[in-house]
């Protein structure tokens, strides 16, 4: 892995550029402090962050197996006017 301050990156972006098209991931600092990876684009690709491994470990995350999302469920339509202002309130004053 490569690294590269800001000012080195931004005089020479065609050639890290280019590193990442090679397949080379780059590591921005800023005052040698990482803030930043540039990594080779792959279409396709999903991106799973630790806290999503977590949640999908715990059963509370589920992916996709597809490119679209599932269709969402119809919108449930209220007989009567509600006030959500009072169910919030009241909820709140439950607990």
């Amino acid at each position: 892995m490569k690294t590269s301050n800001i000012s080195y990156l931004r005089n020479h972006l065609s050639e890290m550029l280019s590193c990442v098209r090679e397949g080379e991931t780059v590591m921005v600092l800023d005052r040698d402090k990482p803030i930043a990876r540039l990594v080779p684009y792959s279409a396709g690709e999903r991106v799973m962050t630790e806290r999503m491994k977590e949640l999908q470990q715990l059963g509370l995350l589920t992916l996709c197996s597809s490119e679209d999302p599932p269709p969402l469920p119809p919108l449930l339509k209220p007989k009567r006017p509600v006030d959500v202002a009072h169910y919030i309130l009241e909820e709140r004053e439950s607990t």
